[in-house]
Formats: structure tokens, C-alpha cells, sequence
């Protein structure tokens, strides 16, 4: 896109990282008290001046604890403290045993103030502030100043003030930096630049009276049913509602207003240019944008599949792409509408943008018309893409149809070759039906699991009821004129083993294709009345062998073995007549 890597991708992405803030649980008011680095309970010296040293200043007794500061043993000291009041130190040195102990403890929150990344939203300030208080407490000092600094301590840390945020989630931050292509610190620059001018009263202000709300967009009359209206003027009062619940700050009296960003529309081109490429984490956060900026839906769905078309695959339209889009721009609806609601002339345009986009890559679609047994995965994208589009296919169904009958038929021809199955044979061969059939219904199997993959693909191009009729009909054929020549020859072909065999194949290899393409021949009634006279046969066999079997046991039991050898030889009989 013309905006990668310009002065705007990087105005976008500060209105990207403003929005993160907002939503950062890291937002939120902090009471010092709980503030994990400052102690809840100070150490007091025991010590105390008494009534003939009242002269001496508790000050003097602070200087000499930081003139050996790296001596101090009664508290860890944080590190920034102590490098903030030796400055501070340095620059008052002269006068610094006049303060008061107000008049020092402002002092130093003054000068706190005037360092890098400090500021009353910021722990640092309350931390270095407290430690002051704790490090007075533990000089000699009178009663009354004890009290005077444990009143002053309680006071910091009853105090509440609003968190600078940050970006707490470092897959976010990482996701951030990855689509925007910068560095780490970047970021943290960024972060640290804009945090202090983001506000949640001025959201609250936004969707309480701008005029940009998506409740505001359309009337009644441009949608085609009052229902319709109906439904997107409740989901963007919600949606309205649950912003202004999220961001409610009664601590915060301010009146201006949240400002959404120029250009919106070239703004989400870039972001859905981004999204296609990017993480889940990134990806929330452009939803976050899109609540927060009340971008139009129907506006989102036209920008993200515009772009994906616009990014050519070997100088052509890749369909899996604009498909991502399509489903990403559903989701990254600030409420979702499904197309049928629409106003009319949003749904216009997207069929005009639709047609465009056919226009364009249909010629390079046609070759995947038929590769359903080929390549099965890109003629399912190419079939997604194109019922995205929400277009009348009449002709492209005929075209896929026409591919389709041509690919099953192709495939037949090769099933009879490498069965070695000769439909002109005065006899069909059970061995060579059982492979050819074998072949079948591994192709009615593909189509039968990929329309229970694909169920909405297959309701609009019919793709398993075109495909198993093409393979279905000459092998039903066949398979009625096998049913019908060993009727003929009463089951004669079933007088050897591997006949046996092959017909229970047979029968499960029907059973599978019944079971998928429900085709209307009632094989079962052809062929086990006469059936079940040869299975009658086995059985007498059985018994006559059972009995010769019994008559000469001598009932001795075998080594090894609880049973005597007649019960042995009955299991092996009954075990080779089922497996047979």
C-alpha cells in the first residue's frame, strides 16, 4: 500500500498505540498504599531530642545520613531515591539545614517533578516520597516532629491518583513492533509520549454527544425492513453504552472530547493491510480501534477485501487471501451484521466492488473448476471466494458442474483400466469389480467427507450430488449385472475360498456406497433369499464335520492345553468357515 513506510503509517500508528492505553488494565486508579515497594509501617528512631538539645535541627542529623548515604543500614533504599536526593542534596547544601520539614518534602517533590519519566501518575513519585518521610523518621528528632512526619506519612499514602498506562501484554507490544517494523524502544518512546495525553472522560464525552456515533449513520428508510433499522440501531446503542460504562472516571471533570483520526478511511486500509499479516493480539487491538472509532462495519468488510485484492499473487488475485479478508473483516466489525441486513445501498456497492473483483480473476479461477480430485484443497478456496462475493453464479455452477462430470468421468476410465474391468466380458469377474468398486468408493468417500467438511459450499455448487451421480450410474449398473449372473449361476461362484472372500468385500464395498449416495436398488432383497440356501449348505457341512470330529476323540487332554483334541479341531473348523 502507498502509505507503508510514510509519515502517515507512523501517525497511524500513534492513534494505534492511544487506543491500547485506553484499553490497558493498567489504566486504572492506584492507591499508594498499595503500592508494593513502600513499607506499610515505617521504622521510627527510638531516640528523641531532649529539652537540651532542642536547638539541634533534625536536619542536622538528615545531613549526616546523607553525606554517608551508602553507610545507611536501617531500610533498603531504592536506587533512583538515592540518586535523586544526593542531586537534590547538592543543589541545597547550603540552606538545606534551614528547611522545615514541610517546607523540605515539598522541596523535594518539586524537584521529583522536574525528572524524566516522574510525575504524580507514576509510582516513582510516591515511592521517593514516602522513603523521605522514612529516612526523617529514623533521625533524632522531637516528639512533635514524630508526629508531624507519621501524619504527613499517612496523608501520602492514603492518596489515590491515576496510573500512566503502559502496554501490559508483551505478545501485544511484540506484535506492534513486528507489523509496524520497530524497535522495542520505539515503542517505549512512543508509549511514553502519548500516555500522558490519553483520557478516559473525554471517550465517555465522545459517546455521549458527537454526532460521529454509528447511531447516528442511517434512517429508517435506507434499510429494505424495519427490523433491520431495528437491530442496528440497538447493537450501536450497546455498543455505545458498554463504552461509556468502560471508561466512566467520576474523578475526572474534563470536557473536551475524544477525537477520532483523520483520514479514517485510508486509516483502516492500513490496518487491515497490517491485520492480514499479523497476530491475534494485533489483531484484537484493531478491533478495539474500530469500537472506539466508530468505524462503519459495512465500511471495514469494503476496506479489508479491497486490499487483499489489491495484493497480487503472481500478477493475479489470490483468492485464499481475499477469503482471510472476508473473514477477518466479519470479526473486526465494531458489532457484527450479517449481509442480508445491510442497508440498501451499502449492499450495492459491495456487490458492484464484488463484481469488480470477479471480473478480474475469473478466467484464472476456471482451472480449478475441476481439480476437486486433484487438488482439492485450492478448489475449495477458489469456491469459498466465489461464494463470498454474494454473486448470481448460475454460469459459473454449469461451468463447475460441466468440469466436475468431466474430472468423474476421467477417473472411471482409469478405475476400469487399473481394475482390468472389461464391461464387454460375456462374465464379470468378482475379483476385478471388487478393485474397480474398491476405487469408487474411495471417490465417493472424498466427495461424501468433503461436503460434511463443507456444508455451506456444497448447498450452493452440489459438488458430492453432481460427483457421486457421475460415478455412481455405470457402477450400479455394474454391480445389478454382477447380482444378476450369480443368481443365474445359483451362487456357484461362491464354491472357493478366495471367492468367499471376495465376496464380502463385495457386499461391504455396496453396503459403504448405499450408505453414502442412498441409490435407490434394493441389492440386499436380489441377493440373500438365494444366499441364504448356500450359508444353509455351509451349515450342514459343519455339522457333518462336527460330528466325524466328535466320534474319534479319545478325550486325551493335551500338553499345554485344557481341552482334548476335539474341542481344538471344532474351534479351527468354526474359525476357518467364518474367516472364509
Amino acid at each position: 500500500m502507498q502509505y507503508r513506510g510514510t509519515a502517515f503509517e507512523d501517525y497511524v500508528l500513534d492513534q494505534f498505540i492511544k487506543v491500547q492505553l485506553l484499553f490497558d488494565e493498567s489504566f486504572k486508579y492506584v492507591q499508594v498504599s498499595q503500592i508494593s515497594d513502600i513499607p506499610k509501617s515505617p521504622i521510627v528512631a527510638n531516640t528523641s531530642r531532649t529539652m537540651f538539645h532542642k536547638s539541634t535541627s533534625i536536619m542536622k542529623y538528615m545531613v549526616q545520613y546523607l553525606e554517608e548515604l551508602s553507610n545507611f543500614q536501617y531500610f533498603p533504599l531504592n536506587p533512583q531515591f538515592q540518586k535523586n536526593i544526593i542531586k537534590f542534596y547538592s543543589i541545597h547544601k547550603a540552606n538545606f539545614k534551614s528547611f522545615t520539614i514541610e517546607a523540605l518534602i515539598e522541596s523535594f517533590q518539586d524537584f521529583l517533578l522536574k525528572q524524566p519519566k516522574i510525575s504524580k501518575s507514576n509510582s516513582l513519585y510516591y515511592i521517593q516520597t514516602v522513603q523521605l518521610v522514612d529516612v526523617l523518621l529514623v533521625c533524632k528528632s522531637t516528639s512533635g516532629e514524630k508526629s508531624q512526619l507519621l501524619a504527613h506519612r499517612e496523608k501520602l499514602l492514603a492518596c489515590v491518583y491515576l496510573q500512566l498506562p503502559t502496554i501490559s501484554d508483551e505478545k501485544l507490544r511484540q506484535s506492534i513492533c513486528d507489523s509496524f517494523e520497530i524497535t522495542p524502544d520505539i515503542l517505549e518512546s512512543k508509549i511514553s509520549q502519548i500516555n500522558t495525553v490519553v483520557s478516559k472522560t473525554q471517550v465517555v464525552n465522545f459517546f455521549k454527544s458527537s454526532p460521529k456515533l454509528l447511531s447516528n449513520f442511517y434512517q429508517q428508510d435506507a434499510f429494505e425492513e424495519v427490523e433491520y433499522y431495528r437491530s442496528w440501531l440497538m447493537k450501536s446503542q450497546n455498543l455505545e453504552n458498554d463504552m461509556i460504562n468502560l471508561f466512566m472516571d467520576p474523578m475526572d471533570n474534563s470536557t473536551s472530547m475524544f477525537s477520532i483520526p483523520n483520514q479514517i478511511q485510508d486509516t483502516v486500509a492500513l490496518l487491515a493491510e497490517i491485520a492480514l499479516d499479523s497476530s491475534s493480539k494485533f489483531f484484537q487491538g484493531l478491533i478495539q480501534c474500530m469500537q472506539i472509532w466508530q468505524v462503519n462495519p459495512f465500511h471495514i468488510q469494503t476496506a479489508f477485501i479491497q486490499v487483499a485484492a489489491n495484493i497480487k499473487k503472481d500478477g493475479r488475485i489470490n483468492p485464499e487471501l481475499v477469503e482471510k479478508a472476508f473473514n477477518l473483516s466479519y470479526l473486526a466489525m465494531p458489532f457484527q451484521i450479517q449481509f442480508l441486513e445491510w442497508p440498501y445501498e451499502e449492499k450495492k456497492k459491495f456487490l458492484q466492488m464484488s463484481l469488480q473483483i470477479y471480473n478480474d480473476s475469473i478466467e484464472d479461477l476456471k482451472p480449478f473448476f475441476g481439480m476437486f480430485f486433484v487438488d482439492q484443497t485450492n478448489f475449495t478456496v477458489v469456491l469459498s471466494f466465489l461464494k463470498l462475493l454474494k454473486l448470481n453464479l448460475k454460469d459459473v455452477k454449469l461451468e463447475i458442474k460441466k468440469q466436475l462430470v468431466s474430472s468423474a468421468d476421467q477417473r472411471l476410465r482409469l478405475h476400469r483400466e487399473r481394475s482390468k474391468l472389461n464391461e464387454t466380458d460375456r462374465t464379470l469377474r468378482l475379483q476385478n469389480l471388487v478393485k474397480y468398486l474398491s476405487y469408487v468408493s474411495s471417490d465417493v468417500n472424498l466427495l461424501y467427507n468433503w461436503k460434511t467438511n463443507n456444508k455451506d459450499l456444497n448447498m450452493s455448487f452440489q459438488i458430492f450430488e453432481n460427483g457421486s451421480k457421475i460415478l455412481m450410474s455405470p457402477s450400479l449398473e455394474l454391480i445389478k449385472r454382477y447380482v444378476s449372473e450369480i443368481r443365474s449361476q445359483s451362487f456357484n461362484l461362491m464354491s472357493d475360498k478366495s471367492s468367499k472372500a471376495n465376496f464380502g468385500t463385495f457386499i461391504d464395498l455396496v453396503n459403504n456406497l448405499k450408505a453414502r449416495t442412498n441409490f435407490k436398488y434394493d441389492f440386499q432383497k436380489e441377493i440373500y433369499g438365494d444366499f441364504y440356501k448356500i450359508v444353509g449348505s455351509w451349515k450342514t457341512e459343519i455339522l457333518q464335520k462336527t460330528k466325524v470330529i466328535i466320534a474319534n476323540d479319545n478325550l486325551v487332554r493335551l500338553d499345554g492345553c485344557a481341552h482334548s483334541s476335539s474341542i481344538q479341531n471344532l474351534v479351527m473348523l468354526f474359525q476357518g468357515n467364518l474367516l472364509n
